[in-house]
């Protein structure tokens, strides 16, 4: 026995080199490929803006101070100003559009990271999945890195910009770090949608169809905003905000700053979300001209006076944008446009509009594979994922993502029970033939008149 490990061990340390340097020669091929995608020069474009000039000059124009948070803190909440009326003013929503000189091409798609140490070993998947566009400039990429020193850790990417690090960022406590990557995201005029990702995200479809689905959903006023997507899971708890106070616009006529709101916006419906959600253009400029963050000095726990003991950045996020919009047009303006706040988890809508699935079902793991638990109070973290499931979901979406998958997640068979390989090295190439059977399908549904075709 003894022998024997002793050979084990040697054979081991005699291929590991090799196996580090295969896979060092896999991510500098993926880098390589997708470079040859990307020029250099279009990777971060150098028509970027000073976006706090822009932000401070959203906030002159379109938000008036509402009220103050407490006392002892200065961050301040802004309603959005009913500018109806005032031809010096575009509407606050094409201002934002319009921002940073405006897009005079295809708008883009930022994905913004949540990371600890960055992509990691997932970042060759990322990179051969963005290759697959037919619209490279379609997509920006952003990360922020909460638990790593930038300056030690393996480097990005070109193509995802390191946003500098906010420190005491953690679980639950994401909002400032959140601010960050959409700051950034505005610099580019083009990007007008953004959604949030974390390192254990993989991608379920194919990277033209996710750009279709976030932009197709334009909002009835205007066609050319798309609507912001939240994955709602509450239940829309009406309740009344008595920690903050009512503050007056000091210095100017009252009866010009209505914000076209009723006027008693303390009381309206803080419903729990998912953190992993989607920003149109207008929206992101709302939130981070105003940079809020759920006041923790105040030395509350971190379930206190919150809906549905959610996290901060589980209800927040809306609470900011119903403030700002009103609590009418906060529904008209998300998931499509809803008529108020009683059917934003319905079913349908929720299928539509959760692009990020989750399972926190440990028993079966909600069907798609096997794991344990990340936390006590986490959802499952997939040791191996149940091929017929994996494909099932790539060729129906939504969701457009899958969560809690490491790059050394196994693919298995589901009826002989084998290890097909690591889902990194598999998804894509699923998505990708998956892709091309669908776009196959359609043109020979098109050449025979548009007759559906029989498998």
């Amino acid at each position: 026995m003894y022998r024997f490990f002793l050979v084990w061990c040697l054979v081991f340390l005699s291929t590991s080199p090799i196996l580090l340097l295969l896979f060092q020669q896999r991510v500098a091929y993926q880098r390589r490929l997708l470079r040859s995608h990307y020029p250099e020069s279009d990777t971060h474009d150098s028509d970027t803006c000073d976006v706090d000039a822009t932000l401070e000059s959203f906030r002159q124009f379109y938000l008036r101070p509402l009220v103050s948070l407490d006392p002892d803190d200065p961050q301040t909440y802004h309603c959005v100003a009913d500018t109806e009326g005032d031809d010096s003013l575009p509407p606050a929503e094409q201002f934002a559009l319009d921002s940073c000189g405006g897009c005079d091409r295809q708008p883009s798609l930022a994905l913004m990271f949540l990371t600890r140490e960055g992509l990691e070993e997932l970042e060759p998947l990322w990179l051969e999945w963005l290759s697959m566009t037919s619209c490279p400039q379609c997509f920006r990429g952003y990360i922020h890195r909460s638990w790593s020193d930038v300056q030690t850790s393996r480097p990005s990417h070109p193509f995802f910009e390191e946003v500098p690090r906010i420190r005491g960022i953690r679980r639950g406590r994401l909002l400032p770090a959140e601010n960050a990557l959409v700051k950034a995201a505005l610099r580019q005029p083009c990007n007008q949608m953004m959604i949030f990702l974390s390192p254990s995200h993989i991608p379920l479809t194919h990277p033209d169809v996710v750009y279709d689905i976030l932009f197709d959903d334009a909002l009835e006023e205007d066609g050319t905003l798309p609507s912001s997507r939240f994955c709602y899971a509450g239940k829309g708890e009406e309740r009344e905000d008595d920690r903050i106070e009512s503050r007056d616009y000091e210095g100017a006529d009252n009866s010009t700053l209505s914000c076209g709101q009723e006027d008693d916006n303390t009381i309206g419906h803080d419903v729990k979300h998912h953190q992993w959600r989607a920003y149109n253009r207008y929206h992101a400029m709302i939130v981070a001209a105003q940079g809020l963050v759920y006041p923790y000095a105040r030395n509350l726990s971190i379930y206190h006076y919150l809906p549905e003991k959610a996290a901060s950045d589980e209800w927040y996020p809306h609470h900011v944008l119903r403030r700002a919009l009103g609590n009418e047009a906060i529904w008209e303006q998300v998931n499509g446009g809803l008529t108020d706040w009683t059917g934003q988890t319905d079913p349908h809508l929720k299928a539509m509009y959760c692009d990020t699935l989750t399972c926190w079902n440990q028993t079966d793991g909600c069907g798609l594979g096997e794991g344990g638990k990340c936390s006590r109070t986490g959802p499952v973290c997939f040791d191996t994922l149940n091929h017929t499931r994996l494909a099932e979901l790539i060729a129906a979406p939504p969701p457009l993502f899958l969560r809690k998958v490491t790059a050394n997640t196994g693919v298995v068979d589901d009826k002989t029970g084998h290890l097909m390989g690591r889902v990194a090295d598999m998804v894509v190439d699923m998505i990708r033939s998956q892709h091309d059977k669908a776009v196959g399908l359609e043109s020979r549904e098109q050449m025979e008149g548009g007759a559906p075709v029989e498998e």
